[in-house]
């Protein structure tokens, strides 16, 4: 099963709410639809008001960043292929201040081997942060890519006392 723009573009269209704030790690843009968390991007928006769920999520993100929690109470939904559904629920048991290496993530999400596309995989989480991505580290002990950039996954590494 492939994830197509058609989709995307539809999940975009009919989200119920988003909101914009800037943070410590710059300008969060949090999204919802029926209640659950479908994305969060950071990117060069303006503050946006927010509400409901979405003001929750805020509220638990600033506390994370803050240092002041380390687990997320939130309903998300997450759409995506088989295989990266399966890399994402494998994500969401690492531990806070704990990483796995991407050949390691490849073999607790049931493919062994697969490290290069699980990688990829990590990089399509559209819900980064709550879903923890940047938790997954290159084979070597280096930080690797992150989707909002290797200067914020620093930061969540530092956060969580990793670096």
């Amino acid at each position: 099963m492939t994830v197509s723009l058609i989709s995307v573009l539809a999940d975009v269209l009919f989200m119920s709410g988003a909101g914009t704030k800037v943070t410590s790690i710059g300008s969060v843009t949090i999204a919802e639809r029926n209640g659950k968390i479908v994305s969060l991007t950071v990117g060069t928006g303006y503050y946006s008001p927010v509400d409901g769920v979405v003001a929750a999520a805020f509220d638990q993100l600033e506390e994370y960043l803050d240092g002041k929690r380390e687990t997320f109470d939130l309903d998300f939904v997450l759409k995506g292929t088989d295989f990266q559904m399966d890399v994402w629920s494998a994500l969401m048991k690492v531990p806070y201040g704990e990483t796995v290496s991407y050949s390691e993530l490849a073999s607790l999400s049931g493919h062994p081997g697969a490290s290069r596309a699980v990688g990829n995989a990590v990089g399509r989480n559209p819900i980064p942060v709550f879903v923890p991505c940047h938790r997954a580290i290159r084979n070597d002990g280096r930080i690797g890519g992150y989707s909002l950039g290797t200067d914020i996954k620093g930061k969540l590494l530092k956060i969580e006392g990793i670096l």
